[in-house]
Order: C-alpha cells, then sequence, then structure tokens
C-alpha cells in the first residue's frame, strides 16, 4: 500500500508539471535531476544593481512612465484650451441622376403651324420651321464632370466664457499627472522590495542547502558505522532501521532545499531579464 501510494503521487506530481507547463500528459515523462553545484553563493549581483537593471527593462515599470508622459501630454492639452482656434475646411462635391437626358438635335422642317392669315379674302396657312430632337441620357462620367460644387470656409473660436471650464480641466490634469507619479514611484518602490526579499529567500536558502548538505554527509558516516555494526552483529536492527531513516529523511530534506534554492536564484534571474530555461 505504502509502494502504490508513493507511485500515484509521482503520477500526480507529473500531471501537476505538465499541466503548468501546458503540455500532454505523459505517465512515462521523465525530468531533469537538478544540482545546485552550478548555482554557487557567489551570485553575481547584489539588490542594487539587480534594481538597476529591472528599472530599465521590466514592462510595468516602462509602462508606469509611459503613462506619466501621457499625463504629462494631457496637461498641455488641457492648456490648449485657453488659447483661440483658427480652423479651415473645404468642401467639393457632384450630383448624378438617372433621370438626367440631354437633347440632341436632328433637323428642321417647314410645318404648318395651324394659323391662317386672310389675303385677298383668301386664307393662307401659317407655315412655321420645326426643330426634330433625340433624347439620350448623359453619361455617369459625364454628370459628375458638369455638376462639380466646391467651398471653402474658415473659422475662429475665441474661448471666453469657457475659461472656468478650460481652468478646471487644466487643474484635473495636473492631479492626474500626480497620481501617475505616485503610481510609479509606488511601483518601483514594491519592485525595490520584492528584490530585496528575493535576495534574502536566495541567501537564506543556500544557507539552509549548505546545512543539510552537512547533515546529509554527516549522517551518511553514522549510517555506514551503523551497518557495519549490525552486519558484525553488534547492534540491532531497530539501531540500523532509525540510522537509515535519518539518513533517508536528510536526503528528502537536501532534495527539497536544493531545488527552493535553484528557484530563488531563477526569480533573480527574472528581475535581470535572463532567460530562465
Amino acid at each position: 500500500m505504502a509502494v502504490i501510494t508513493y507511485e500515484n503521487a509521482v503520477q500526480a506530481s507529473k500531471l501537476l508539471l505538465s499541466q503548468l507547463m501546458n503540455i500532454a500528459y505523459d505517465k512515462n515523462m521523465e525530468v531533469e535531476r537538478l544540482t545546485a553545484d552550478n548555482y554557487a553563493m557567489n551570485y553575481e549581483a547584489d539588490p542594487g544593481s539587480i534594481y538597476k537593471t529591472a528599472v530599465s527593462q521590466l514592462s510595468q515599470i516602462k509602462a508606469t512612465e509611459l503613462r506619466k508622459q501621457s499625463a504629462d501630454k494631457a496637461v498641455q492639452v488641457a492648456r490648449g484650451e485657453f488659447y483661440p482656434r483658427v480652423g479651415l475646411g473645404g468642401n467639393i462635391g457632384t450630383n448624378y441622376s438617372s433621370a438626367a437626358q440631354n437633347d440632341i438635335f436632328l433637323n428642321s422642317v417647314q410645318v404648318p403651324s395651324g394659323d391662317f392669315v386672310t389675303v385677298s379674302g383668301n386664307q393662307l396657312p401659317v407655315i412655321t420651321t420645326k426643330s426634330n430632337f433625340s433624347s439620350e441620357k448623359i453619361k455617369y462620367s459625364s454628370q459628375f464632370n458638369n455638376n462639380y460644387n466646391t467651398s471653402v470656409n474658415l473659422s475662429i473660436r475665441v474661448p471666453i466664457l469657457n475659461a472656468f471650464r478650460a481652468r478646471n480641466n487644466v487643474a484635473l490634469a495636473k492631479n492626474d499627472v500626480k497620481n501617475a507619479e505616485y503610481i510609479a514611484e509606488t511601483a518601483k518602490i514594491q519592485l525595490k522590495q520584492s528584490i530585496e526579499q528575493a535576495c534574502f529567500n536566495m541567501t537564506g536558502a543556500y544557507k539552509k542547502y549548505s546545512t543539510l548538505l552537512q547533515q546529509v554527509n554527516d549522517f551518511a558516516q553514522a549510517f555506514r558505522g551503523a551497518e557495519v555494526r549490525y552486519n558484525e552483529g553488534v547492534s540491532t536492527q531497530v539501531d540500523y532501521l532509525i540510522s537509515k531513516n535519518n539518513l533517508d529523511r536528510a536526503n528528502i530534506n537536501l532534495i527539497t532545499a536544493r531545488y527552493g534554492y535553484i528557484f530563488q536564484t531563477k526569480i533573480l534571474d527574472y528581475y535581470q531579464g535572463k532567460l530562465i530555461l
């Protein structure tokens, strides 16, 4: 039952790791065993240098600086309401109608007008000239070219009654600047405190790892002595198991401390913009 319990714990840990990495779960997956040998105590950065590097490259700090610059520009925009505004505009347009037609002259003919004149007692018809035309729709392009209309306008707006509103807008914009500066400064303070805390945690984790490493060595020597005494029959099985359990617990604690120390160094690498593998 103990073996089955530990096997299930291993698979549960693999499942959780796969979910955290957003990869497909594989019960046969193998993870690389890490040692703390490549993570010496002489970490090549102190809290001050790490903070300088983090301020210059972390996106959340850059975002607060950009918001502060945006607030400064907003003050200048609000002050623009105190000045007159000059506007210049223009318009060009044309018309089109599907019913528009054009008359084309064909010829002229002489036809009676329907009126008469009396000459020597005789009625003579009056002849008039009649022009014949044909109609056709005006082309789309021709209408656009012939119906152009344009206009130009110039406006000047002098602020008089809105001066109080402009003054209030400037005051509100200045408050936004102060708020943005406060947020930026707070973000830097929190970043500095987080880096100092991370350095403190890294130092403490390394001390714990070093102590447990020495403890494992001590328990290993004690276990070798207990094993020799047990094999020679001068010690009991209880003493042998106690020594072995002490060594096993020390090894488990060492593994936990090792990964805890490595994790703390990766946090400091993140603040320095180093690639985390």
